[in-house]
């Protein structure tokens, strides 16, 4: 194993950028059953933020702070960079080469080089408002990010969750707030939609982004409304996540709390689901081909290891 490292001290904290060189293990080959879920890695605590840029699956792992990556068509293993102090939640490419993580426990967002080293962080927006507990992120199609500042996960709190634009050169824009745990985010360059999970609130957010990138036509996509029965134990805070699309240019969204990945269609439609094995599924990422989907998540956010996993899932038949 080759280790190098190099530290940044920031909003009071130090944090780590590591670049570890290993193995995971092996990989099978994928299975032909559109809809069967197929567990590929279960070395996890808690998975979080699949994301798919140059050929290269991305998953984070927010209690053991790592980020691992894969080959994105192969799902075989590659290496692991490791964040100290961070408890990364979602990695997304910025402009220059680099790339905007979260750091959802240590409330920042920061940058990192094209070899997983912390280059920037940022831990205020340019009011001055701390970025609490950054969850998702999105890219902007330009070079920066969207990234959702998530609030407290209490159904009894202030609506406090809020989304936060990046800049390329690392400014940080806070552009919506009220948001009843904001957590995941997806942004369609093409259309300008911006969707946004509102978790405790059990909806999906839609905005238009405009060319200088505010935040205009403000709806509800849809509200889901009482957790449909799922096989798992009932969970008080059900709700959904990370966001991504099908084949169809559909919304996949994970829910958290019910073990399953919905299907939402761009006009707020219910489409179904797709079961999975582990109960607060987080993150789901479609592959460049639109044939498979990536899903991560814990099966026991009680454990202190959490029991998580990673797998996929083939969303067309074979050709």
């Amino acid at each position: 194993m080759t280790m190098t490292a190099g530290l940044v001290r920031a909003a009071g904290l130090w944090l780590a950028g590591v670049l570890a060189f290993g193995g995971i293990g092996p990989v099978a080959a994928a299975d032909g059953t559109v809809g069967k879920p197929e567990i590929l890695d279960t070395n996890y605590q808690y998975p979080e933020g699949a994301y798919i840029h140059r050929g290269i699956l991305f998953m984070t792992d927010m209690s053991a702070g790592q980020i691992k990556l894969y080959d994105a068509k192969t799902a075989a293993p590659k290496t692991v960079w490791s964040i100290q102090n961070c408890g990364p939640t979602g990695i997304v490419a910025m402009a220059d080469d680099q790339y905007l993580i979260n750091c959802h426990l240590a409330g920042a967002v920061v940058f990192l080089d094209r070899n997983g080293q912390v280059r920037k962080v940022v831990a205020e927006d340019s009011a001055g408002t701390r970025i609490r507990w950054p969850n998702d992120l999105t890219t902007d199609g330009d070079g920066g990010a969207f990234v959702t500042d998530s609030g407290l996960f209490d159904a009894s709190a202030p609506a406090t969750g809020s989304i936060v634009h990046v800049w390329r050169d690392g400014r940080a824009e806070r552009l919506k707030g009220g948001i009843r745990y904001a957590n995941g985010i997806y942004f369609d360059s093409a259309t300008r939609d911006l969707f946004v999970s509102e978790h405790i609130g059990r909806r999906i957010l839609a905005y238009t982004v405009t060319p200088d990138f505010k935040l205009v036509d403000d709806r509800v996509l849809i509200t889901l409304g009482i957790p449909k029965p799922s096989g798992f134990p009932f969970y008080d805070k059900t709700g959904p996540d990370g966001i991504d699309v099908d084949e169809n240019d559909n919304l996949l969204v994970p829910e958290y709390g019910a073990g399953r990945i919905m299907r939402i269609s761009r006009k707020g439609e219910y489409l179904g689901a797709i079961p999975v094995p582990m109960q607060f599924v987080t993150t789901v990422i479609r592959s460049d081909d639109r044939q498979m989907a990536y899903f991560g998540g814990p099966s026991d956010i009680h454990s202190a290891q959490g029991a998580g996993a990673m797998g996929r899932i083939r969303l067309k038949p074979v050709d």
